[in-house]
């Protein structure tokens, strides 16, 4: 069954706020039933939103936040974990927006404060033929051999505006992990955008959602120009 749970309260601190919202939607018990593979032995990847151009902005996920998902994750016994980057359209007019300066410039670190290591891929590289059915306009398009992979895979969204869609949550995030950093010319153009990812979701299915609404990124266009709003929330689906 399909559930989700969203935790706004001010006086819990943000990994204790995403730790409560995991264990009322039941994720723990959801992702064990939704792969084939232990905790053990199974390869998690957590795509989190990386819009943003400055560390600690709103428009990109916190770090912070991610790496309490990871700490959460090891804690139930998941020992693979890695956090999946993909560059959008922003890569071909601004410089330093490949994969790994991204990650450097948000504040990922690898190692999470509780020690744990972790590795960032790039969800542009190693692409190979993906299981997308004849008729599917993505047909003949490749993904990233670490998103193909995944026994889990986790979309990690900001909670903000968008000037085209009105919000910006998991399924714009979702869309880095296809991987042509000109999106608008080869994904949103070729189809609207619900078809793509209905296509990308029926072919590599995402085990679990979670937009981090701690601060928000409100106004006409939250991505891209970010105004900050404290809400104090966690949804997980």
């Amino acid at each position: 069954s399909q559930r989700a749970a969203i935790v706004v309260d001010g006086g819990l601190a943000p990994d204790r706020c995403l730790s409560v919202a995991l264990d009322r939607c039941g994720a723990w018990q959801h992702l064990q039933m939704s792969s084939d593979a232990s905790p053990e032995d199974a390869a998690v990847l957590i795509v989190p939103e990386v819009g943003g151009f400055a560390q600690g902005s709103p428009a990109a996920t916190d770090p912070a936040l991610v790496e309490a998902l990871v700490d959460l994750l090891r804690i139930h016994a998941y020992a693979e974990v890695s956090i999946g980057v993909g560059s959008d359209s922003s890569a071909l007019w601004a410089a330093n927006r490949d994969a790994y300066a991204l990650a450097d410039l948000l504040g990922y670190s690898y190692v999470t404060p509780a020690g744990h290591d972790y590795d960032i891929v790039d969800l542009s590289d190693n692409v190979v033929p993906a299981p997308f059915a004849a008729a599917d306009v993505l047909s003949g398009s490749g993904l990233s051999q670490a998103w193909l992979d995944a026994d889990v895979r986790i979309v990690f969204s900001a909670c903000r505006t968008d000037d085209r869609a009105g919000y910006h949550l998991t399924r714009a995030t979702t869309m880095r992990a296809l991987p042509f950093v000109d999106d608008d010319y080869h994904y949103r153009l070729v189809a609207p955008e619900d078809v793509v990812l209905g296509e990308l979701l029926t072919a590599t299915p995402v085990h679990l959602a979670i937009v981090d609404a701690i601060v928000s990124s409100h106004g006409w266009s939250g991505g891209r120009s970010p105004r900050p709003l404290r809400t104090d929330c966690v949804i997980v689906a």
